[in-house]
């Protein structure tokens, strides 16, 4: 009986959602065969390459309405989990970051299993299995195969978004140097400045509600004092002491994050301090936009402004034949991209602080070892 199933099923059936663009339905469940397989990365990568949406296996339909809920068996999700995470993982390129699987209830060891699929800011993705290189999406009739020009609109809107992170960081910067930021008027001390970047926050749909003024929202180094709102967001400030100025946290309404900190370096760089803080800031934020519902993926970018001169100390005594400085006032680190919310900061950031060490006359950083491990410093 309808009434005895789980909300989202009940009405699915009571207002007879048609699949569609975001919607579709199963009977079985996939199938482990080659085209089985096929089908399935279809299906979940035409999700990815449109507006997102939720597979439903364990629903009969008629025309693409929903007609019964007979449910599936499934004895060991924990297995069946693992083994479509796998081929997703697999079998598309590039990967499709964030799907998630449930399990809803039906009835006597009978579920529906629905694998949601998020709208993809990396698409298009592509199938890829056993000799299978197609690329799908889909409208209200269902998924589809892109042609050539298809992709090209694809292409070209990620291309749009590339140009639109570098814009807006690099315009960032400049305010930042300007005196045109929470920092207030422009001192030349060194500064170190994150910007974590979510691709929907370019695309036109990140939109998200702000912390209030309880909220801690995570700094690079200092303390913060309060947290205040301005026409970009809220803001997290913290006052340093002296004439320093002071280090804030920027949450922008679309779900970008810039932090800045004028405190840690002070004439010097202390590399295992200033590793180990930028790694715990990058852990905390990702966590912090999650909960804000800012969508993965994100791009995490490190600046180093005001810096010439500064030697990074390495943590052991080496000879003075490779003490370097910062040859440079601005040091900008390409962007990395960090796929997904579970992150393992020292490992995902390791080509960052190798780069920030190359530019201060370094091989690579000094708190890993040959071979790429992190020291226990």
């Amino acid at each position: 009986m309808a009434e005895d199933l789980p909300n989202e099923l009940r009405r699915l059936l009571e207002d007879g959602v048609i699949e569609g663009r975001t919607v579709e339905y199963k009977r079985d469940l996939p199938e482990w065969h080659d085209s089985g397989k096929k089908e399935f990365l279809a299906d979940v990568s035409s999700f990815a390459n449109a507006a997102g949406g939720r597979l439903y296996f364990g629903i009969s339909e008629e025309s693409g309405i929903p007609v019964a809920v007979p449910g599936v068996e499934c004895s060991d999700f924990d297995s069946l989990k693992l083994r479509i995470e796998n081929l997703i993982r697999d079998g598309t390129s590039p990967r499709i970051p964030s799907t998630r699987l449930e399990l809803l209830p039906v009835g006597a060891e009978r579920v529906v299993l629905v694998v949601e699929v998020p709208r993809s800011w990396v698409s298009p993705h592509r199938v890829e299995f056993k000799g299978h290189h197609k690329f799908y999406s889909r409208n209200s009739g269902g998924k589809y195969p892109l042609n050539v020009d298809d992709l090209r609109v694809h292409f070209t809107g990620q291309m749009t978004l590339a140009s639109r992170i570098r814009e807006f960081r690099a315009d960032r910067l400049s305010l930042i140097q300007g005196g045109l930021s929470p920092l207030g008027s422009p001192e030349k001390t060194e500064l170190i400045v994150v910007h974590l970047l979510p691709l929907s926050a370019f695309s036109g749909q990140g939109v998200v509600e702000l912390p209030d003024q309880r909220s801690r929202i995570p700094m690079l180094y200092l303390t913060p004092d309060r947290v205040d709102y301005n026409i970009d967001g809220a803001v997290s400030v913290a006052a340093a002491t002296g004439s320093r100025g002071r280090s804030y946290t920027q949450i922008f309404r679309t779900g970008a994050v810039e932090a800045v900190d004028n405190w840690m370096l002070r004439e010097k760089f202390p590399s295992l301090t200033f590793e180990r803080e930028v790694a715990r800031f990058a852990k905390e934020i990702v966590g912090f936009a999650r909960g804000l519902g800012v969508l993965a993926p994100a791009y995490f970018g490190l600046s180093l402004l005001n810096v010439k001169g500064l030697e990074i100390k390495a943590p052991e005594a080496i000879h003075e034949l490779y003490s370097r400085a910062f040859d440079r006032s601005e040091v900008i680190i390409p962007e990395i991209e960090l796929a997904g919310y579970e992150i393992e900061p020292y490992a995902v950031l390791k080509p960052v602080f190798d780069m920030v060490w190359n530019a201060g006359g370094w091989p690579r950083s000094l708190n890993y070892d040959e071979d790429g491990q992190r020291l226990g410093r």
